[in-house]
């Protein structure tokens, strides 16, 4: 788990920090914007959800976000990771970042230096994630931080429509 010292950092064009409650409004208009996993919460439970995780004692598994801001300090995109999932030693990454922000290398760019640190002062041995079977993009971003496609999840997610998308799961040990 990280410290809340380890908690904030920056990369060349970005600054990654713990987020916070008063986040919540850039936060749910970033994740309304995800093509294959729209945001499905409204503003109230946004803030609860960052509330209840603000008031988790540091070192309780869970869920952590972490917000993506850009060099005007404006929130680009968050991070999110399921510490303890499945087990400890093992966490779940997820992310959503604005269409504004998306093909610059800035998702890469701050998921891979959160991963680094996950591995390096959290600990970690293994990180995974899921994703829509059709955000390539994703795929592409999670294949260039180097996880490998472990599963194909034949109609696992339900959409709107009554219809099933499939998901693909990926993960990445700290020894590669």
């Amino acid at each position: 788990m990280l410290r809340p010292a380890d908690g904030t950092f920056e990369t060349p064009r970005c600054r990654v920090r713990f987020v916070r409650v008063e986040d919540a409004a850039a936060m749910y208009v970033i994740r309304s914007q995800m093509p294959w996993d729209p945001q499905t919460r409204d503003m109230d439970a946004t803030i609860d959800m960052l509330a209840e995780i603000a008031a988790r004692p540091w070192d309780e598994l869970g869920w952590r976000q972490f917000a993506v801001l850009d060099t005007d300090d404006r929130m680009i995109g968050d991070i999110g990771v399921n510490f303890g999932s499945p087990t400890v030693g093992q966490a779940e990454l997820g992310f959503a970042f604005a269409p504004e922000a998306r093909g610059q290398g800035l998702a890469s760019e701050s998921i891979g230096a959160l991963i680094e640190r996950l591995f390096d002062r959290a600990g970690l041995h293994r990180i995974e994630a899921t994703t829509d079977a059709r955000n390539l993009p994703t795929q592409r971003l999670l294949t260039r931080l180097r996880f490998r496609q472990e599963a194909h999840y034949v109609q696992s997610w339900p959409l709107e429509d009554g219809s099933w998308s499939d998901e693909l799961g990926y993960a990445r040990l700290a020894s590669e």
